[in-house]
């Protein structure tokens, strides 16, 4: 359905209109910037950069682009439930962090490992793969 959704412009109709909605909601204006250097996409809110606006950044050379950015904007949207229930939480992270979670992370990579469970890793996170 994504793939469908993205041959056409339905899915730039569709984003645009989240994106419209959501601003009225945090009234905030939300900025979608491609970028080539950014990771597939990456959502930047306004108030931990100090900026008066939110930017997220995609790579427009994946496939899907909309579906990627409309999960970032999914966060926004999260976050600001989150905020009107008093109940959001700001995680930041760093290489030092990285380095100790994948650290800490050791026995149980070579607990799965035995359990024919292969392990692979991306820039930003660890994912799982079952093995065929």
């Amino acid at each position: 359905m994504q793939k469908k959704i993205c041959e056409t412009d339905q899915g730039k109709i569709i984003v645009e209109a989240y994106r419209q909605t959501l601003e009225k909601e945090v009234d905030k204006e939300i900025e979608i910037v491609e970028d080539t250097e950014s990771t597939a996409a990456k959502f930047e809110m306004a108030e931990n950069y100090k900026r008066a606006r939110h930017i997220l950044r995609f790579k427009p050379s994946y496939p899907a682009v909309e579906h990627l950015v409309m999960h970032e904007l999914v966060h926004l949207a999260f976050a600001h439930e989150a905020r009107k229930k008093n109940r959001n939480q700001l995680f930041i992270s760093n290489q030092k962090k990285r380095e100790k979670f994948f650290k800490d992370l050791k026995p149980v990579i070579r607990k799965l490992k035995k359990k024919a469970i292969q392990m692979s890793r991306s820039k930003t996170t660890a994912q799982l793969f079952l093995m065929d």
